[in-house]
């Protein structure tokens, strides 16, 4: 995911599953339009503690990574308005 996508102020839905992705970078926090994450199938070991901040979520898609089931509900304790996929 390049740097420059914090720039997509309109952005609602971020389709990035498969890519072998092992970190996710910080620059998503800049993205206050953002409903719908789908970062399934990727190399994703662990959920960044700043993710708990992106209230405006709604779906999050995270299956077939190796992330700990305890990350994922400390997550949705978060994010109660987001429904967590994994």
């Amino acid at each position: 995911i390049p740097k420059w996508i914090g720039k997509l102020q309109s952005l609602r839905t971020l389709q990035c599953s498969g890519n072998h992705i092992s970190v996710l970078p910080k620059e998503l926090l800049e993205l206050p339009s953002l409903l719908n994450l789908h970062i399934s199938a990727n190399n994703l070991t662990e959920i960044p503690t700043w993710l708990h901040r992106m209230k405006t979520l709604r779906r999050l898609t995270i299956r077939h990574n190796e992330i700990p089931v305890a990350q994922i509900w400390k997550l949705q304790c978060a994010l109660p308005n987001c429904v967590i996929d994994f």
